[in-house]
């Protein structure tokens, strides 16, 4: 083969090797993950589960090893919480939760319970809260509402302390219930969540 047509033959295998060269796709702008490679976050309609509803159920109190089952009765409020778009805040009726016990959602009808402490009402001399450590709750499409709650309440009266270990669950609708105005139903469907706390509390021996 002469020189020339060697050069001619190389100089078409070197342009085909560059044009058959693949080149990486070319993204979008609108399709370049955020910075990081980190996801944005998911948000959920908190409307789904805000609301006030009138719920019953039960609590459950562990004292010294001994377990105790009573029934309570009384109104949840779940609001939205401007400082995030996930967070809720959660208030009990009968108690001066303050901006109430802090949850967040985890699903389109769910949430979980953050924490939150709620004092109450005791007798002079003495001081006693609630403190929710966390829980969940649910509103499922059909306006079904489920509320758990996990947590302790402590009293002190002078030097004496006491404290006791609760798991509140609860359901109910938001087509609201009247308050119970009689002794049956006070035993059937049980007192506020305040009062039923505040009488277990006092039951430890340590007020005056």
């Amino acid at each position: 083969m002469s020189r020339s047509r060697v050069l001619w033959v190389v100089g078409l295998l070197a342009l085909g090797a560059c044009g058959g060269e693949d080149r990486e796709p070319q993204e979008e702008p609108g399709n370049r993950p955020p910075p990081g490679g980190s996801n944005p976050p998911v948000t959920y309609q908190r409307s789904n589960v805000t609301g006030t509803y009138a719920v019953t159920g039960t609590l459950r109190t562990t004292l010294q090893g001994r377990d105790n089952t009573v029934n309570v009765r009384d109104t949840i409020t779940v609001s939205e919480n401007t400082g995030g778009l996930n967070l809720l805040n959660v208030n009990v009726s009968s108690m001066n939760c303050g901006v109430g016990i802090r949850a967040t959602m985890n699903g389109e009808r769910t949430f979980d319970v953050v924490g939150g402490t709620c004092p109450m009402s005791t007798d002079p001399g003495c001081t006693a809260s609630m403190k929710v450590n966390d829980g969940s709750g649910s509103r499922d499409a059909g306006g079904a509402f489920q509320l758990e709650l996990r947590g302790d309440v402590s009293m002190t009266c002078g030097t004496a302390s006491s404290s006791l270990v609760f798991v509140m669950k609860l359901a109910g609708t938001s087509s609201g219930l009247s308050a119970p105005d009689t002794t049956f139903e006070k035993l059937s469907l049980g007192a506020s969540i305040s009062d039923t706390l505040g009488l277990l509390s006092t039951d430890t021996g340590h007020t005056p």
